[in-house]
């Protein structure tokens, strides 16, 4: 009877693993899914970097220099993982190992005063380096800009709600 019930788990298991894989996600327009990479420095709209330490001459925000991913994933509510190289919060504040790991997932939008799809991201999981810390209270919204039939546009875009005019400026890492 285990057997049994063993078999009939896995080829359930296998059946949900294929249906997944095969289905297309709604969203696959927005073109999000995928590895990004930024510098851990605040860029205007027009990507100029402020890089200043301890916070940016001109964004007032700060920033080390450190290299960052964003691995987003596919699907209506994808998983995404956030690794900053250098966590000066990991590494400065709470004095604990320096990478930083934020793992979550994301919601799409289109709200209004940005008319840009938008995927909110909410962290329920951060480490510094193997270490796990409470996550981020607040969720981080990521914009998506593109033109039609010009990849040149393919980025993301996260501000700072301090200084919307500038936040991160995430590129395709392939």
């Amino acid at each position: 009877m285990k057997r049994l019930a063993l078999v009939l788990v896995i080829l359930l298991s296998l059946t949900l693993v294929s249906s997944a894989l095969a289905a297309k996600p709604s969203w696959t327009n927005t073109r999000m899914a995928g590895l990004w990479i930024a510098t851990d420095c605040a860029t205007d709209v027009f990507g100029h970097y402020d890089c200043g330490l301890p916070v940016g001459t001109l964004s007032g925000i700060p920033g080390d220099a450190s290299a960052m991913s964003l691995d987003i994933g596919a699907g209506a509510v994808p998983m995404v993982r956030f690794v900053d190289t250098y966590g000066t919060y990991c590494a400065d504040t709470l004095e604990m190992p320096y990478r930083h790991i934020l793992t979550g997932y994301g919601i799409f939008t289109v709200p209004p005063e940005t008319e840009n799809v938008t995927m909110w991201v909410t962290f329920t999981q951060a480490w510094c380096g193997t270490t796990p810390i409470d996550p981020p209270a607040d969720s981080v919204g990521l914009y998506f800009c593109c033109e039609a039939n010009d990849p040149s546009f393919d980025n993301l875009w996260d501000d700072n709600p301090g200084n919307p005019v500038w936040g991160t400026f995430w590129a395709r890492a392939n």
